[in-house]
């Protein structure tokens, strides 16, 4: 397996089962067919790759291995956002129903 970092931060960028090299001297991997600038890419073969293991979140160092990207921020997800602030909106205007019937009674 093969993964491909940033030069800076050793980012995990590409990961792939197979590597060429373009005529350019760009790696390449295969199976996504995506070339990286040789310039800021550094390669490295591995066994394995675990299974959390994923582009962006996690860097790696031949000397350290993988470890998580102190700098990852998880994508926002919209989709969950609203579906709390509905939450709270119903729960908001329980409350407020539980104040007028107190203040009716």
């Amino acid at each position: 397996m093969y993964i491909l970092t940033a030069k800076r931060g050793n980012v995990i960028i590409g990961i792939g089962p197979e590597l060429d090299y373009m005529s350019n001297g760009y790696p390449r991997l295969i199976d996504i067919n995506v070339a990286f600038p040789i310039e800021t890419t550094n390669v490295h073969e591995v066994a394995e790759v675990p299974t959390e293991v994923r582009e962006g979140q996690y860097c790696y160092d031949t000397e350290k291995g993988f470890y998580e990207n102190p700098d990852w921020v998880a994508p926002y997800d919209a989709e969950t956002h609203i579906t709390n602030l509905e939450q709270q909106i119903t729960d908001l205007q329980m409350a407020l129903c539980d104040v007028y019937e107190m203040k009716e009674a």
